[in-house]
């Protein structure tokens, strides 16, 4: 199960959130986020990032100012519900979507192994912590690789694991002790909660 700690801001979270055994971590450039951070900011988180573990530049909707702010970064995978510009060299896509489940992804962005080739479906409004409607990711989850993300917290992922069976969960507002800082004991407490439904 894969697990992503998205909208870090810190380096002491970033560090949280590798040494708790996350597989990617997401940094938020969306403009208006509360979790916005810049490129100088992203930069030093960055630099935090234990080896292996996937870096994901995350936007609502990618474009071609955002593909120069961030070509010499060195992200992993850029998420994003709509993408108008090309990836950096060697990221790929995680395409997102909500509840209208229009995939609007750039053509070759779905591959087969890793968080690649899989989708994100979150639920009605980005790191608010609204809950996805999990039955109907379900189906969605029979036919592609899904990422489920939306209102997860310690105590809901397992239930929600179980009804959608996802390849991997993403979590921003449910690891935070107030909007937009992160909580480390949350951050062990969610992926300790995942690691406990492998092998179910």
């Amino acid at each position: 199960m894969l697990v992503k700690i998205c909208g870090l801001t810190t380096v002491d979270h970033v560090r949280a959130a590798c040494e708790a055994g996350a597989d990617a971590i997401g940094l938020v450039f969306a403009v208006g986020s509360v979790r916005q951070v810049t490129k100088e900011q992203a930069k030093t988180l960055l630099a935090a990032v234990s080896p292996g573990v996937l870096k994901v530049a995350v936007y609502k909707h990618y474009a071609a100012m955002d593909a120069l702010e961030i070509a010499d970064l060195g992200f992993d995978a850029v998420q994003a519900f709509t993408y108008e510009a090309l990836l950096p060299d060697g990221a790929f896509a995680l395409p997102a979507t909500r509840e209208d489940m229009v995939v609007r992804a750039p053509p070759g962005a779905l591959r087969p192994e890793g968080f690649k080739g899989c989708l994100l479906v979150e639920g009605a409004q980005s790191g608010a912590g609204v809950t996805a409607n999990w039955e109907d990711v379900q189906e969605i989850a029979e036919h592609v690789p899904v990422i489920l993300a939306g209102g997860l917290t310690p105590e809901n992922v397992a239930e929600a694991i179980a009804t959608v069976r996802p390849v991997g969960v993403d979590v921003s507002s449910g690891v935070e002790s107030t909007r937009g800082v992160k909580d480390p004991t949350l951050i062990r407490a969610f992926i300790g909660a995942v690691r406990a439904t492998e092998g179910e």
